[in-house]
């Protein structure tokens, strides 16, 4: 009589097999681990370094801050330089806050702004946004000037206000007092006032 070798007893005996293969492997990969000294960590300087063939940052936080506490803070899809100089930066669907004083903080979101870092101008540009507590602006293209704290539109825009909608062809809001938390409007070209009961 020949042995009676089952598929019973074959799936037991694979099943055995492959549970020991495992520990084996799993005893040698922890035996055989790396040490947990990788080294010094990695410092990346940008002195001396070449834009010439252009670069691209996508899905970046750019933030910023000047002397007189103003600031900004976005989230972008895109940030490019423009013509490869760096002080110009575009930036590409923009999210996120501009802080005059402590006490004025407003929302913004664009679809393209031009940063230019030397003298604190942002530029927005497309389907726009700028909201507060007290105010929402939109329009197609708006000025930031940080060093004057001043806004400023030649495009069509309009203001929602409580109980009032304002449109006008041409914007200047002026900070002229820093301790000041509002803005003084001059509007033109078109000015219509809609107050709502």
């Amino acid at each position: 009589m020949g042995v009676g070798i089952s598929y019973t007893s074959i799936i037991r005996f694979v099943k055995i097999l492959s549970t020991l293969v495992a520990l084996v492997l799993m005893t040698m990969i922890f035996m055989i681990s790396s040490e947990n000294n990788f080294g010094k960590p990695v410092e990346v300087e940008t002195r001396d370094l070449d834009f010439s063939s252009g670069f691209q940052i996508d899905g970046a936080q750019l933030a910023g801050l000047d002397s007189d506490g103003n600031r900004f803070n976005f989230r972008a899809s895109k940030i490019n330089p423009i013509n490869n100089d760096l002080p110009i930066i575009s930036v590409n669907d923009i999210l996120g806050s501009i802080t005059f004083t402590s006490e004025m903080l407003i929302q913004i979101q664009a679809e393209e702004a031009n940063i230019h870092t030397k003298n604190n101008v942002i530029n927005l540009e497309g389907k726009l946004q700028l909201e507060n507590d007290n105010f929402r602006l939109t329009g197609t293209s708006i000025t930031i000037n940080f060093e004057k704290n001043a806004l400023h539109s030649n495009e069509a825009i309009t203001i929602f206000l409580p109980n009032t909608e304002v449109q006008a062809g041409k914007l200047e809001a002026l900070k002229s007092d820093p301790n000041n938390v509002h803005f003084k409007f001059l509007l033109e070209n078109g000015v219509k006032f809609k107050y709502f009961l």
